[in-house]
């Protein structure tokens, strides 16, 4: 077992992402644990900064505002687009991946539909609110 988690370090956890009430959108327990690079940007840096000095063996459940998670829900980042980019099955509350001109993706979450265009927001599930941040700590590494 390593040291204490700084940054740069190599961490190997379990953790869940959830609103402050509900189930999490994101659990690793019971499952295959995750393993980060801290600084790398799996997580946000609010969320990392919770592990720092943190120790192998360590568990804890943090409930962290908004500014420390996902950051604040901006009205910039929901788009009405066309139409006839979605299958015929599309819904609001549809998550909806897209193809970035780099190459990569990002996600969006449907939230109305008019004829011929469906709004989408590209805010992340959890901005804006405060987030319910478990997690323990099974190894680190320098």
């Amino acid at each position: 077992m390593g040291g204490p988690v700084a940054m740069h370090s190599r961490v190997t956890l379990h953790f869940a992402l959830g609103p402050a009430e509900g189930p999490p959108l994101l659990s690793t327990f019971g499952e295959a644990p995750e393993t980060l690079v801290i600084g790398n940007g799996v997580l946000p840096p609010g969320l990392e900064q919770a592990l720092l000095g943190r120790e192998p063996g360590a568990a804890e459940a943090l409930l962290r505002p908004p500014q420390h998670a996902f950051g604040p829900w901006e009205a910039g980042k929901t788009h009405w687009l066309e139409r006839a980019g979605f299958g015929p099955e599309v819904a609001p509350g549809a998550v909806v991946a897209f193809d970035l001109p780099a190459g990569e993706q990002t996600s969006g979450t449907v939230v109305a539909l008019q004829p011929g265009r469906v709004q989408v927001d590209f805010n992340h599930p959890l901005a804006g609110q405060p987030v319910l941040f478990r997690f323990e700590i099974l190894d680190t590494e320098p």
